[in-house]
């Protein structure tokens, strides 16, 4: 996904099989802390207005335990 500098972006996610998942940035501390608490399988996020190009981690526990994880990136234009 690409934006224009100092746009939010939705991020959304579906999962089948998993038991919770929590949506995190590691350069955005504070969209991390206020997203800390939505671990629900299926959901999403705004992110902060962006400037810079973006990683997302989605971090899920599947209903067996095991850990999932899948990343994106947001790019700005």
């Amino acid at each position: 996904k690409t934006v224009r500098s100092g746009a939010t972006a939705n991020i959304g996610w579906v999962t089948g099989g998993i038991d919770s998942c929590v949506i995190s940035s590691p350069t955005l501390s504070g969209f991390t802390q206020e997203n800390a608490n939505n671990t629900s399988p299926s959901g999403g996020a705004t992110t902060p207005s962006l400037t810079t190009n973006t990683q997302f981690v989605l971090s899920c526990t599947t209903k067996a335990g095991m850990l999932k994880i899948a990343s994106t990136t947001v790019l700005v234009e």
